[in-house]
């Protein structure tokens, strides 16, 4: 998909995506449609730059359902080996 936008944009000057879903942080999403544009400097015609522009279509829909597991909210960490104490630690703290 990438690439058929790319070329186009390439090819045309311009392209518009169609409407797609865009998942929100704490859970559900947002439609959105981009825009691309190919800006060519005054200057330098050999150098391009794309302008990309996301427009947001609706208001967040399913927003306490997460869709993904990156929305879901933050489980514990396991505790990292440094802080996990060694056998002869724990012993050493039993005997005192």
């Amino acid at each position: 998909m990438e690439n058929t936008f790319r070329s186009e944009v390439m090819n045309k000057g311009q392209c518009v995506t169609k409407y797609y879903r865009w998942i929100q942080k704490n859970g559900g999403y947002i439609w959105i449609q981009s825009s691309a544009t190919i800006a060519i400097n005054a200057k330098n015609a050999n150098e391009k730059n794309i302008i990309w522009v996301n427009y947001v279509l609706s208001n967040p829909e399913y927003k306490d359902t997460p869709m993904d597991i990156a929305q879901l909210p933050n489980l514990p960490e396991k505790a990292s080996e440094s802080s996990e104490t060694s056998d002869s630690e724990s012993e050493s703290k039993e005997n005192s």
